[in-house]
């Protein structure tokens, strides 16, 4: 509980214990409007005896809590000092011994505000032989601020070295990707590694035509992929007409 809950609560007991010493709730005999609530409906008269005593304190807490509210929205960041750090320079860089792959800014780990003293989060090469998962929503920028910038990074240290730059395999639907590592690669002189495996690419590849593989193979193969593009039917004969 901070201070200024403290003073909200201490001030509505102050707010009471002052209303009900300078007005009290009128006795028997002072109201007739009262006498008759209370002859009649004794809860309802027990009702408004506590909101007479009760009112100054609700009053006090509601707009209390609001001047609250208002200064810590909208009053406190224009008079709070903000002590923004610089980040330092660029960790890595395309000529490094090792690759390693920047992932963002490191702040405060549990505490939403900036750091005075920032730094980048940094994958060191062994960290990058596992997987990376990105997770986020429709449209909150997981190709543009991650894809995009860690493609950039990988693809483009030891451009220069035929034998140490880094290669990859980029299985995707829409193509935008593709057409963005491409252009990656041509920045970095690497337009020649660029292949693409499509219709309307320079390499097509036919999944049924493998002279190595046997027919139940590529049967099994067929009823695999069907299963997992429309899924399984009740009737079993499609998939066992299959092979």
């Amino acid at each position: 509980m901070n201070s200024g809950t403290l003073a909200i609560i201490g001030a509505a007991v102050g707010a009471v214990s002052g209303h009900a010493l300078k007005a009290p709730f009128p006795g028997v005999g002072a109201n007739p409007a009262l006498d008759l609530i209370a002859s009649h409906d004794p809860r309802l008269w027990a009702a408004l005896r506590l909101w007479h005593y009760a009112w100054p304190a609700i009053a006090v807490v509601l707009s209390g809590n609001l001047c609250l509210s208002v200064w810590r929205v909208w009053l406190q960041p224009l008079f709070r000092l903000r002590r923004r750090g610089k980040l330092p320079d660029w960790p890595v860089a395309p000529t490094d011994e090792t690759p390693s792959l920047v992932i963002g800014e490191l702040h405060h780990p549990t505490v939403s505000r900036e750091s005075e003293e920032p730094s980048w989060l940094v994958i060191p090469e062994k960290g990058l032989y596992t997987g990376t998962l990105i997770v986020g929503a429709v449209g909150t920028g997981k190709t543009s601020g991650c894809m995009y910038p860690f493609a950039r990074q990988l693809l483009t240290w030891r451009a220069d070295d035929p034998d140490r730059r880094a290669g990859a395999l980029v299985l995707e639907v829409k193509g935008d990707f593709c057409h963005q590592v491409r252009g990656i690669l041509e920045d970095a002189g690497r337009a020649d590694d660029y292949l693409e495996i499509g219709l309307g690419g320079s390499l097509q590849w036919n999944p049924l035509d493998d002279p190595l593989l046997d027919s139940y193979s590529l049967a099994y193969g067929v009823s695999s992929l069907i299963n997992q593009l429309f899924g399984k039917s009740r009737e079993p004969f499609w998939q066992q007409a299959y092979g």
